[in-house]
């Protein structure tokens, strides 16, 4: 594999050679070579997940020490009773946490368990919804390069015949799978742009107005969300793309030198392909725009509780 260099060999994890043949290789199978696209497209999701595992796990630590710290630095404040115990969250229980250590010990051991539960939940839910809309990604992209690498002047009609069967059992099983994707994990997606509707304006006014010491906190959170909302809406928005553009690459395909059944198969094939691959998560379509929107939402709502507290 060092050798030939299948695709670019930072993706195998190589360092770049300056080799005359592997670099012709490398840019052969980036232009030719689908397994270039599914090697990519791993490599995609394997850095999300590295991104998404750092925010968490870095956030859930700070969240669980920073109050243990601020504790130790006000240790005689505590100590005296003029000061409370300091914790992650603050409710209601039927025993006094906030002036006896070993109830806040207590409180702050299940706080912290159930918020490293719900970061595994949520990593696991995130990861596993991008991981397949970016193969999807992979799968249509290399569906394309099938479409466009097709030399069916030079085949006879029976290789013709089967190489358009192939690209239609191929176009169905990835529509099949988007629309099983769609069902399964669209409320996940509707979840991811709700959220950001609804709290990132807060998060903006906690970064604001928040203490140095607890802005950090805010600040991993914000870029989690911020970032899911993004690689959704980019991921969509590809999807939705690379739909139509294999829909106009059938559309050029040379079918006046096709036979008459043949013909046949390329209409049914373009038939198919003509609605576009729109995700739609609780109702609602994903991408650019409804990001966009959100995001605009969001600075309007900061600047109302900016305002607000001004007043």
């Amino acid at each position: 594999m060092t050798f030939v260099a299948v695709g670019k060999q930072e993706w195998w994890g190589y360092k770049p050679s300056k080799n005359l043949f592997v670099w012709i290789n490398a840019k052969a199978w980036l232009s030719f070579g689908p397994v270039a696209v599914a090697i990519k497209m791993e490599r995609i999701t394997h850095y999300i997940q590295y991104v998404f595992i750092f925010l968490i796990c870095f956030d859930a630590n700070l969240w669980a020490f920073t109050p243990l710290a601020r504790n130790i630095i006000h240790l005689e404040g505590v100590h005296n009773g003029t000061m409370i115990l300091e914790g992650a969250t603050y409710m209601w229980m039927p025993f006094d946490y906030m002036y006896n250590f070993k109830n806040w010990l207590l409180l702050e051991v299940f706080l912290v368990y159930l918020q490293c539960g719900a970061g595994v939940v949520i990593f696991c839910m995130d990861s596993m919804t991008f991981n397949i809309m970016f193969h999807m990604i992979g799968h249509l992209t290399i569906l394309k390069h099938d479409i466009e690498s097709q030399m069916w002047e030079d085949l006879p009609d029976s290789a013709v015949r089967q190489s358009l069967i192939d690209i239609h059992d191929y176009y169905v099983f990835i529509k099949s799978y988007f629309k099983t994707f769609e069902s399964a994990y669209g409320i996940n997606i509707g979840v991811i742009y709700l959220f950001n509707l609804m709290a990132d304006s807060l998060i903006m006014y906690q970064l604001k107005f928040a203490e140095k010491e607890n802005q950090m906190l805010y600040l991993l959170m914000a870029l989690y969300f911020v970032i899911s909302l993004v690689i959704s809406s980019y991921a969509a928005e590809q999807i939705r793309n690379l739909s139509d553009n294999i829909f106009t690459t059938i559309y050029y395909c040379p079918w006046e030198s096709l036979s008459v059944s043949n013909q046949k198969i390329l209409l049914l094939i373009l038939l198919q392909s003509q609605p576009l691959m729109d995700f739609k998560a609780c109702g609602f379509s994903v991408g650019y725009r409804p990001m966009i929107n959100i995001i605009k939402t969001t600075f309007s709502y900061y600047v109302m509780l900016k305002k607000t507290e001004e007043k």
